[in-house]
């Protein structure tokens, strides 16, 4: 059974770790754009800004700033400002896509402990096999996830360029 077992554990651990890393790095999408709608109104770029400062780590703060720095120097036209965040934003969301590399390693082992299990199909009980499929399944989840925050990113851009004022 420890041969199913542990490198199931193991996957999960390590898909967990990758999920809550993710997961740390969301913020409430809604919200953020009205507070910089507010501000931008206000005349208070300086403000929009610094808030744009205070995200996570996962490129939309980067991106988020570059676009209102280019607004604010006059730029209007929205596949600039489209650039400007993705030029911006690429570090970060490097970093977060490379959450997905954490598969490399956790898909293996999930398949590993599957493996040792048919191998020794008499040998094992059903149960041990709940671990690599919960762990196999919490890796496809995971990479679900993480495109999807990086298309949310992308979602929030053009929002943000949709309320920014002529």
């Amino acid at each position: 059974d420890l041969a199913v077992i542990v490198p199931g554990i193991a996957s999960l651990a390590v898909g967990l770790a990758r999920d809550l890393k993710a997961r740390s790095r969301r913020v409430n999408g809604k919200v953020l754009l009205v507070q910089l709608e507010k501000l931008v109104l206000a005349d208070n770029v300086k403000r929009a800004r610094a808030l744009c400062g205070a995200l996570p780590e996962s490129g939309l703060g980067p991106g988020l700033d570059a676009v209102l720095a280019a607004w604010q120097s006059g730029e209007r036209d929205a596949a600039a400002l489209r650039q400007a965040f993705d030029q911006a934003a690429r570090a970060g969301q490097a970093a977060l896509l490379a959450l997905l590399r954490w598969d490399r390693l956790a898909i293996p082992l999930a398949l590993a402990g599957l493996g040792a299990g048919l191998a020794r199909w008499g040998a094992v009980s059903p149960g041990s096999f709940a671990w690599p499929i919960v762990a196999l399944g919490l890796a496809v989840y995971g990479r679900s996830a993480v495109r999807g925050l990086v298309a949310e990113h992308a979602r929030l851009r053009d929002a943000l360029i949709e309320v920014l004022p002529p």
